[in-house]
């Protein structure tokens, strides 16, 4: 929990200091990086009535959660079986940022961003 409330500390940071100081054609290129390797891919994104979280990983998602940009739990779904393809329903979440974490059976966590329109 300590290092996802550091994240998004960090998160609120990076996004008041470039606001403020970096041209805004900075800011695109800071936003649009490609992701890392990620274990799920988040389709589409963005979206707005309901989203895919695909596992490529070898081991099973115990848990989604979409979260706001402050941490607080707006959806929580627990998976059972081992199906690769899990939708959620986000199509009462206003529109903006969130993050999807992903929980899986070894206990690693992954925070996935989903813009919603």
């Amino acid at each position: 929990m300590k290092k996802f409330l550091f994240f998004i500390t960090l998160l609120f940071t990076i996004n008041l200091v470039t606001a403020k100081n970096l041209p805004a054609n900075f800011l695109m290129k800071f936003y649009l990086q490609e992701q890392p390797y990620t274990k799920s891919k988040l389709y589409p994104n963005p979206a707005v009535n309901f989203i895919l979280v695909k596992n490529s990983s070898s081991y099973t998602i115990n848990n989604i959660s979409v979260l706001s940009m402050v941490g607080t739990n707006l959806i929580n779904k627990d998976i059972t079986g081992s199906n690769l393809n899990h939708e959620i329903n986000i199509s009462k979440l206003p529109t903006g940022r969130y993050f999807v974490k992903v929980t899986y059976s070894d206990g690693s966590r992954e925070i996935l961003t989903l813009i919603k329109l």
